[in-house]
């Protein structure tokens, strides 16, 4: 599943997936001290749902660069919370109407 919000930061901000990669990485430095490998095809993975839930400083820097105050915001989730949702909710009537969900037993 394409993660839209964090492209549409991206674009929005007219930088490149290498743009992005080298600023994350620079504020992981700052904030953590650490040097982290972070490059433009990573972002892409994140931006077409390859990869959900990237690392905690990841995150953080992620979150510095968009002005976002959560994970979600920037389309960031655990794949086990998606793929339980998926597995638990089901149509709640019989015109396959998604807009209504309910647990299955």
């Amino acid at each position: 599943m394409l993660n839209r919000e964090l492209r549409c930061r991206r674009l929005a901000a007219g930088i490149t997936e290498s743009q992005v990669a080298q600023e994350v990485a620079r504020i992981v430095a700052v904030q953590t001290g650490r040097e982290l490998a972070i490059d433009g095809n990573y972002v892409s993975k994140l931006e077409r749902g390859v990869i959900t839930w990237p690392n905690r400083s990841y995150r953080q820097a992620f979150r510095t660069l968009f002005n976002a105050l959560s994970d979600a915001e920037l389309g960031f989730y655990p794949s086990r919370t998606r793929k339980d949702a998926e597995r638990l909710l089901t149509p709640a009537d019989a015109g396959g109407s998604r807009s209504v969900l309910r647990a299955q037993p």
